[in-house]
């Protein structure tokens, strides 16, 4: 699972089938016990959608979509099924290095192949986001996602500090997420590197309330000063301050998005109480581009782009409330049992949340639920804890 990002899209299903089986041959063997309450806790927010189905328009769309998401409740139930004496033998620190070298070697071959291969390192550089979405293959995935990945790594690298390392290791280290930062600054994706950074300042304050706040809230500002004061970066975040109304001039990714609410909150109006279901919200989307005659939201099918409305469109207030119940209460429970990385993850994925859709697409949803259930197990070994 850690080097997923290597693994050709054809091929990953058939890597989490693999974990399956031997997560359920082990099980088998050790005769563990089935964790009924960290299944349905990590996996109620999937079935509450799959009820949508009743009312979805369109059973096929439906299917692809819960079919897409299906990793909400795959992971729990395979977590579900590991001991913890078993959960106790993974070796974290191993997993760690892993996805950290992973993630570099994914950026350092491409961006070697194509500068040697097929452009200059200045046309690399220009064109990285659109060679990694559109011609890598298989292996192709949106720069946001990727950034994601950068941004996760750097959190879970940071967890290795406190282990012994030797000054191999600690150099190593220092590298790796150096290369994370500017991979991460090479993307420049807003959401991501604001997720990141808010997220880091909520730790803090969370976690470390014994730090003056005049000591964080510094050294925020400097992180952040640091990122803004990055060409392509500040380039990117200036198109908040230049909101206009879509047209094929000024087709920004801001601007895209505005454009995009403003037709989810119209939807929203028409069905306020359930939705529109599963799948079929993805086509009610695209039929209001279609009235108010946008054809470049129609065009490259643009979905929500921000999770919480997306769930106000598929299950209406109760899907919506239930997912936002489902983050707050395992934030708390993470902050209880002082499981420092589960609520890290949550705070980034749910700001992340307020842009993307990202448990709409393999390539978030997959992780999302892998992490949430592979960190916030240990929060639920308890059998009896509710």
């Amino acid at each position: 699972m850690f080097i997923l990002i290597l693994i050709p899209s054809n091929l990953k299903s058939l890597l989490i089938i693999l974990l399956g089986l031997v997560v359920l041959y082990t099980a088998f063997k050790n005769k563990t016990k089935f964790n009924k309450v960290f299944f349905l806790n990590y996996s109620i927010i999937y079935f509450v959608i799959l009820l949508t189905l009743i009312y979805n328009q369109s059973f096929s769309q439906g299917f692809w979509f819960a079919q897409t998401m299906v990793s909400l409740a795959i992971f729990p139930f395979y977590f579900s099924f590991i001991s913890k004496d078993d959960y106790e033998k993974l070796n974290f620190e191993v997993f760690f290095w892993v996805y950290l070298i992973s993630i570099f070697v994914f950026h350092i071959a491409v961006f070697s192949w194509f500068a040697i291969f097929e452009f200059s390192v200045s046309e690399t550089l220009k064109h990285f986001q659109e060679i990694v979405t559109l011609h890598l293959g298989k292996l192709s995935t949106h720069p946001i996602y990727i950034s994601m990945h950068c941004c996760i790594a750097l959190f879970l690298s940071a967890k290795l500090y406190k282990n012994e390392l030797s000054i191999f290791k600690k150099i190593m280290l220092f590298l790796l997420q150096s290369f994370m930062i500017l991979f991460l600054i090479l993307h420049a994706k807003k959401g991501p590197i604001a997720a990141f950074l808010t997220s880091i300042f909520l730790y803090f304050v969370i976690f470390y309330k014994e730090l003056n706040l005049k000591k964080v809230i510094p050294i925020f500002l400097i992180l952040t000063v640091l990122f803004f004061s990055i060409p392509s970066v500040k380039n990117r975040f200036s198109e908040l301050i230049k909101i206009a109304k879509l047209t094929n001039e000024n087709a920004n990714s801001t601007n895209i998005r505005v454009a995009v609410y403003k037709n989810v909150f119209q939807l929203i109006k028409d069905s306020p109480l359930i939705g529109y279901g599963i799948g079929t919200h993805n086509q009610a989307l695209q039929d209001n581009y279609s009235r108010n005659k946008q054809n470049i939201l129609l065009e490259k099918h643009y979905n929500s782009h921000n999770q919480y409305l997306s769930f106000l469109l598929i299950g209406g207030p109760i899907l919506l409330f239930l997912f936002l119940y489902f983050l707050i209460k395992n934030i708390n429970l993470g902050i209880s049992t002082n499981n420092k990385i589960l609520v890290l993850l949550l705070l980034f994925y749910s700001i992340v949340m307020l842009t993307e859709n990202i448990l709409e697409r393999e390539s978030g949803v997959i992780f999302f639920s892998f992490f949430l259930s592979l960190f916030g197990f240990k929060n639920y070994q308890n059998l009896d804890e509710c």
